[in-house]
């Protein structure tokens, strides 16, 4: 992690430490109120999205940094392709600026390959930093001659992506995270844990833990990084 992204995150981090040893000392010599603890409670969850979202998004408090999540991720993604030029990677984040920053720098830096990233609205497909294909809500499409229904848009949208063996990572947001089956994937990375819910963790990495699935699939959870 570069130094100035830890000493910011540091910085952030700092109130919430405090704030909860001093909950906790109050609350052991039982002089913790009830109406303190809803006030305390408030100011740390306030303060743990700013860190949220500086954790995702630190090039945008510290210009010219490189963001150490996605870095975390492209050395992942390449690990797997040394071992198999056609494995494929879901990586989620709650936040679609990340997953889009993610499918873009990806992109860049492994320009061989096609990176999808699939927001609510659409699913976009980069290459070398460019957009090569985009599906909207909107976009009519057919499959044997019969229009797809609409609320249909998206599993046939990637169903279709992940039969494609350039494409090696799939930029995943909350609306992802269930109603998709990508057994194609032989790798899950968490760039976030989607506001804390484990269950929720637990569908993002089933989407690749579904039925016809043959291989090992890896899963990695990036937090402080």
């Amino acid at each position: 992690m570069d130094n100035n992204v830890k000493q910011k995150y540091d910085k952030l981090a700092e109130p919430i430490r405090d704030t909860l040893r001093r909950m906790s000392d109050k609350y052991k010599a039982k002089e913790l109120q009830a109406t303190e603890l809803n006030q305390e409670l408030a100011q740390v969850m306030g303060a743990i999205v700013k860190l949220r979202n500086f954790s995702n998004n630190p090039d945008d408090f510290i210009p010219g940094i490189k963001n150490p999540k996605i870095e975390f991720a492209k050395e992942k993604v390449l690990n797997k392709i040394m071992n198999n030029p056609r494995s494929k990677s879901l990586l989620f984040t709650d936040s679609p600026k990340l997953a889009t920053k993610s499918g873009v720098q990806l992109s860049k830096d492994i320009p061989d390959k096609k990176h999808v990233v699939a927001l609510v609205d659409r699913i976009v497909t980069y290459r070398n930093g460019e957009i090569i294909d985009e599906v909207k809500q909107t976009t009519k499409q057919y499959i044997n001659g019969k229009k797809v229904k609409k609320e249909d848009w998206q599993i046939f949208t990637l169903n279709k992506l992940q039969k494609d063996p350039d494409v090696a990572t799939f930029n995943l947001t909350k609306s992802y995270t269930t109603g998709q089956n990508l057994q194609s994937a032989d790798q899950v990375i968490h760039l976030d844990r989607d506001s804390w819910n484990n269950e929720n963790m637990k569908q993002r990495t089933a989407r690749a833990w579904r039925s016809g699935q043959k291989n090992h699939v890896d899963v990695s959870i990036c937090d402080l990084v």
